[in-house]
């Protein structure tokens, strides 16, 4: 079986970010600490910026805008060009989201991949959801 999406930046991936950044920041908050709030904060706001601009806005050099397999076997293109070919490891899929885990054949670190329904046309997010479903490793 064959797929190959492209990605665009994603509303729904930055609303859902935001949410969390947010609560994790009032959550912080309520340790009653204040400079370890204040670190913790910091730490946060940098994590949300890196995520939104990395999965969500896909602004980031590192960011995947294009997934693909073929010939039993993944292919992930990041905003710089560079194509790395990758093993499916986990996979998370729900209505709105999908979460892929790869494993990069050429690297010792995970590559996850967030795709909000947004980020797709609605038939190409079917399709890779009943593809993912269907046990496309």
């Amino acid at each position: 079986m064959q797929i190959s999406v492209k990605l665009r930046p994603s509303k729904l991936l930055a609303v859902i970010l935001t949410i969390a950044h947010v609560g994790a920041i009032i959550c912080v908050w309520f340790i009653g600490l204040p400079i370890l709030a204040l670190i913790l904060t910091l730490l946060i706001i940098f994590s949300y910026y890196y995520s939104l601009t990395k999965y969500a806005l896909l602004r980031h050099v590192s960011s995947i805008t294009k997934v693909w397999h073929q010939d039993s076997s993944w292919h992930l293109q990041t905003k710089a060009g560079q194509i790395i070919a990758a093993q499916l490891q986990h996979k998370f899929i729900s209505r709105y989201l999908v979460i892929l885990n790869f494993k990069a054949l050429n690297k010792r670190f995970a590559v996850p991949v967030i795709i909000g329904s947004d980020m797709l046309d609605v038939g190409k997010f079917k399709q890779l959801r009943r593809c993912l479903v269907a046990g496309i490793t």
